[in-house]
């Protein structure tokens, strides 16, 4: 496996930004090394080499699943290469998160089989994201409840 330089890949339609850039603030809040397309690509990167190498060098991706992503080509190609990636390191490592008005059975066909997580209001987005900081950084939850227990000594 590739060196890693982040924990999470944020895979999305641009269309979609304001809400992405909002959960993966949150992500970053909550000590996460998150790989978003803004923050990552500078002026003369190549798109496509910048990418391939966030995607390698990320332990996971969370997809962002919208009305929007489901329609562009740019994310269908994101999405199959992580699962590429994901089927070749052998361990599930694409998150799906529907956003939007996007349902469950709306989901493509190469998600249906996987969990997904429900960030379609403010409340369902804060828990999911704790659930993603939670799978991606058990330390970081282990150390949380070692310091609840002791509060409570």
């Amino acid at each position: 496996m590739p060196d890693v330089n982040h924990d999470v890949f944020v895979c999305y339609s641009s269309a979609d930004r304001q809400q992405v850039v909002r959960i993966a603030e949150r992500m970053r809040r909550k000590h996460l090394r998150v790989w978003l397309d803004d923050w990552e690509l500078k002026p003369g990167d190549s798109i496509i080499k910048k990418v391939k190498s966030g995607i390698q060098h990320s332990r996971f991706m969370l997809a962002i699943v919208s009305e929007n992503s489901m329609k562009s080509h740019w994310v269908q190609h994101e999405l199959s290469a992580s699962l590429f990636v994901e089927a070749s390191r052998g361990s599930a490592e694409v998150i799906a998160a529907i956003v939007g008005h996007v349902g469950f059975d709306d989901l493509p066909q190469e998600l249906l089989r996987k969990h997904c997580l429900d960030m379609r209001n403010p409340s369902a987005e804060a828990d999911s994201v704790a659930r993603v900081v939670d799978l991606v950084r058990p330390d970081l939850r282990v150390a949380r409840e070692l310091k609840e227990s002791l509060r409570k000594l």
